[in-house]
């Protein structure tokens, strides 16, 4: 997550019901391989880009699924998944770090949620076509996510329905950073949670932002989720960015809730969102 101001702000929206999920959630193999994948995070930036291939490609992907689109400073990589129409949901999480701490929270938790994603749909019939987009750059400046947003022509901006962003996980219930982040988009996010028992927050930690916001800037209703906690600080770009202080079980919750809640956006039209 990229943060020029670490002073805090927070909006509650709090739905009725506590923090349990679902006990039909849980799958304990499910678990253990998003464990394994958290775990094989790589420290060097460098190496990223190649990791997160190998991940999409244990999820299911071909090699020609993959596309690797580059910009002046880096790469995006794309796994394009075709459903039954032309509308199009982009579901994104950038790969890159600070130099500082390993980036196991920020953001890889979201990459492996991204991947598991993709399996999950590669697996259904979908009325929607996903564009699955690992961000190069974003602790730089969004500079990864505005290169794919600055490439989509004009004309075919009506077909992408929404963005949804994931953003460092691991810790709490999934919630939406309010200031780059649609309010179509936040209430169905309230309503899943809803559903599940759960908790639904808005947050706005003032100077933080993620690549929801590139696409916002074109007209896409976009959304970040995360589920980070308030001791965020004590993480995000720093040395104890790292696979030890991730409680695995938290993040499968995240990612079971962005299942269900990019399930709920799958049948309803482009316009619902706008």
């Amino acid at each position: 997550m990229y943060s020029k101001i670490l002073t805090v702000g927070i909006v509650c929206f709090l739905f009725a019901g506590c923090s349990r999920i679902f006990r039909s959630d849980f799958d304990p193999a499910d678990l253990r391989e998003i464990e394994a994948q958290i775990k094989t995070v790589d420290c060097d930036n460098y190496d990223r880009p190649a990791e997160v291939k190998k991940l999409f490609l244990a999820s299911g992907a071909g090699e020609r699924d993959i596309s690797i689109e580059k910009f002046d400073e880096g790469q995006n990589i794309l796994v394009r998944l075709k459903g039954k129409s032309e509308e199009t949901v982009v579901l994104g999480a950038h790969f890159d770090k600070t130099n500082s701490g390993c980036g196991a929270i920020d953001n890889w938790t979201g990459i492996v949620i991204l991947a598991n994603l993709y399996r999950e749909l590669r697996a259904k019939e979908n009325q929607k076509s996903y564009i699955f987009a690992a961000f190069d750059k974003e602790e730089k400046g969004l500079k990864g996510s505005k290169a794919m947003a600055g490439r989509i022509p004009a004309g075919e901006l009506s077909n992408y329905c929404a963005m949804v962003n994931f953003d460092s996980f691991g810790f709490a219930n999934t919630w939406a950073l309010e200031d780059i982040s649609d309010k179509k988009l936040i209430d169905l996010a309230a309503s899943v949670a809803k559903k599940r028992n759960a908790g639904f927050l808005l947050k706005d930690f003032r100077g933080a932002t993620s690549d929801s916001k590139s696409f916002r800037e074109i007209k896409i209703p976009s959304i970040t989720l995360s589920g980070l906690g308030d001791n965020w600080r004590k993480y995000l770009h720093k040395s104890e960015d790292k696979v030890e202080n991730i409680n695995f079980a938290k993040v499968f919750e995240n990612f079971k809730f962005a299942g269900q809640f990019v399930a709920a956006i799958d049948p309803m039209p482009c316009a619902a969102f706008r």
